[in-house]
């Protein structure tokens, strides 16, 4: 937080006092004991060296605290091209889970520099951020009387946020997995899933880089999706025939 560091370290000639003025930003927390023992079976068989894509995505955990998942895509038009997209870890609570991950250039040079050590000679390694898909949601509620509440409708946004979250998303709670394509029947399950809500008329899918609606939406090895908006409507029983 801002204004919690005020000691120096030790004394320097004309400085009376120090603080932070902003918080600070792009560190990471040491790794727990529960990520350790997930990463050691990897590591002994692994033996530092990147193989598989599952030794890149370990690898490129191993290389940086600051990186929740990694995803490994080798070029099908390249031969001998491997693709890592890295996700960082953040705060997932409240405005943040509005924010687009992607890392900071110092991190893809680091792990770029760990990984190019320990992959076979002659393969091409990009280290990249992810690809994300912008879409907005409308979802009509079926209701019995006109005046859906502030309060469900946020509940509502926040469990479609949640579910596509790169880091807490899907059914698991993991994460949504990269190249996993967003389906509409599931959505509408899952807003028929919040306290309060009678039915689900209507859910739209629109995909903002082309602007058309679509019923489903497809994504790439390397992508992930990205929600810009949701909107809620409500439609009365007596409207729907």
């Amino acid at each position: 937080n801002a204004h919690t560091l005020t000691s120096l370290g030790r004394a320097l000639a004309y400085i009376e006092n120090v603080t932070n003025p902003l918080p600070a930003s792009g560190g990471a927390d040491r790794e727990n004991i529960d990520e350790a023992k997930n990463r050691a079976p990897y590591t002994i068989k692994s033996r530092d060296r990147a193989v598989t894509t599952e030794d890149y995505e370990m690898l490129a955990l191993r290389a940086s605290t600051q990186l929740a998942r990694a995803k490994c895509v080798p070029d099908r038009s390249n031969r001998g091209h491997v693709t890592l997209a890295l996700l960082p870890k953040a705060d997932t609570r409240g405005e943040e889970m509005t924010r687009r991950l992607v890392p900071s250039n110092e991190v893809l040079r680091q792990v770029k520099r760990y990984v190019d050590d320990r992959k076979l000679v002659g393969t091409v390694l990009n280290v990249v951020r992810p690809r994300y898909k912008d879409v907005s949601l409308r979802v009509v509620l079926i209701r019995r009387s006109v005046g859906t509440s502030d309060r469900l409708r946020k509940d509502i946004e926040a469990k479609l946020r949640r579910f596509l979250h790169s880091l807490v998303g899907g059914r698991e709670g993991k994460g949504w997995e990269f190249g996993r394509p967003v389906l509409k029947p599931e959505l509408i399950h899952l807003v028929e899933e919040v306290p309060g809500v009678e039915g689900v008329d209507q859910l739209e899918i629109r995909d903002e880089h082309r602007n058309v609606a679509i019923e489903h939406l497809r994504l790439d090895d390397d992508e992930l999706p990205f929600l810009v908006h949701v909107h809620i409507a409500e439609k009365v029983r007596d409207d729907i025939k």
